[in-house]
């Protein structure tokens, strides 16, 4: 078994920081948001290329859970078009930092969603 791509990442988020959340991934890094609903719950998602990458755990009392599931250092994607994307980031007012890997073939660039996230975005040398 070998592990090739991200299939998802699960982030827990009070229902007041949903909003400024989802207009970060959809604004900033370009996902498209979906809402459903199964066995009468609401389920939130955050896609990229059609595939559901981040799911959306929403509490209503503010609380953010603790224990080693919570424990998320950051998350990861692969990324194209580093002019581009910083481009963005920087119209959106996003501090970012660029940390360049010449020598693992790659430049990475580092922001923080709304819900403090450390979020890493990989771009292969081109």
């Amino acid at each position: 078994m070998s592990i090739v791509d991200l299939n998802h990442c699960n982030l827990v988020v009070p229902r007041a920081q949903l909003a400024g959340l989802v207009a970060f991934y959809v604004d900033a890094l370009g996902f498209e948001y979906r809402e459903f609903e199964r066995d009468g719950r609401r389920l939130y998602w955050l896609y990229a290329q059609q595939r559901p990458l981040l799911h959306l755990t929403v509490t209503d009392d503010g609380a953010v859970a603790h224990g080693p599931t919570a424990r998320i250092d950051h998350i990861a994607f692969s990324a194209r078009d580093l002019d581009a994307t910083c481009a963005r980031l920087a119209q959106l007012g996003l501090e970012h930092r660029v940390k360049p890997y010449a020598q693992m073939g790659f430049t990475q660039v580092v922001v923080h969603d709304p819900i403090g996230l450390k979020v890493e975005l990989n771009f292969a040398a081109e």
